[in-house]
């Protein structure tokens, strides 16, 4: 849960005007898939390992929130 509500809150940055702006299409989309990834894991998942286990795959560019 913790690494989990970790990136929501370091890629919610991306979701500041200027950045977003910044960013390509593409690279929305994937912002976007990856975000709603990380909320429906509780849902998808319920127990911790396996919600561990089916964690989205990061985009390295997501390190730069």
């Amino acid at each position: 849960k913790g690494i989990r509500l970790e990136w929501l809150n370091r890629t919610d940055a991306f979701y500041y005007s200027d950045r977003w702006a910044l960013l390509s299409s593409t690279h929305k989309g994937k912002l976007n898939t990856f975000r709603q990834a990380l909320r429906d894991l509780p849902q998808d998942h319920a127990e911790a390992n396996d919600a561990a286990d089916n964690m989205p795959e990061a985009e390295e560019w997501f390190m730069d929130a």
